[in-house]
């Protein structure tokens, strides 16, 4: 027969893990946005496999949409960085403000997936159509599914988070002392 330890001696690892996942994911999704911020959304033009032309035609089509998703995802990203700061010390308040982040980046996620879908998966296909490489000319009936790997990548953390941060065990454990 198993027996659960009462709660505030029983400490689960979930918090610590999803805490430290959620500062890694965190601060690597911020600081390539950031970068992206930095340069302006503009794609380097001395690539020569795409003329100059095409590079010039997608970063006018995908600017705007690049900026503003970059700028929601510093802030989601630093704000998920700080939740996982939270759930690492097993403070209450960041099983609440996590499970918020996780539905807000859920919309988020929706959001995301739209704007590559529409806006940057066709300006990605007008570019690999126009390169030299023939390789990437046949990535064009790729880009139609642009806004799939958008959420492929993004959804699955918010969803482990919610679903993680609900179990009774970890709940019960934020803000209990160290065991010993």
């Amino acid at each position: 027969m198993h027996v659960v330890p009462r709660p505030g001696w029983y400490r689960p690892a979930t918090p610590r893990t999803l805490g430290t996942l959620a500062v890694v994911f965190g601060v690597v999704v911020a600081s390539f946005s950031a970068l992206t911020l930095l340069t302006g959304g503009r794609m380097q033009q001395d690539d020569e496999r795409y003329p100059a032309a095409a590079v010039e035609a997608f970063t006018a089509a995908t600017r705007e949409a690049t900026i503003g998703t970059s700028l929601i995802m510093v802030a989601m990203s630093l704000t998920l960085a700080t939740l996982g700061g939270g759930l690492r010390r097993y403070e209450r308040w960041a099983v609440r403000a996590s499970q918020r982040w996780a539905v807000g980046a859920l919309f988020i996620v929706a959001a995301l997936t739209y704007v590559n879908a529409a806006v940057v998966g066709p300006a990605a296909a007008a570019l690999f159509a126009s390169a030299k490489d023939e390789e990437l000319a046949q990535m064009v009936k790729f880009m139609r599914w642009a806004g799939l790997g958008t959420a492929l990548i993004y959804a699955p953390f918010p969803l482990v988070l919610l679903s993680q941060l609900r179990r009774p065990e970890v709940v019960a454990a934020m803000d209990q002392p160290r065991r010993g």
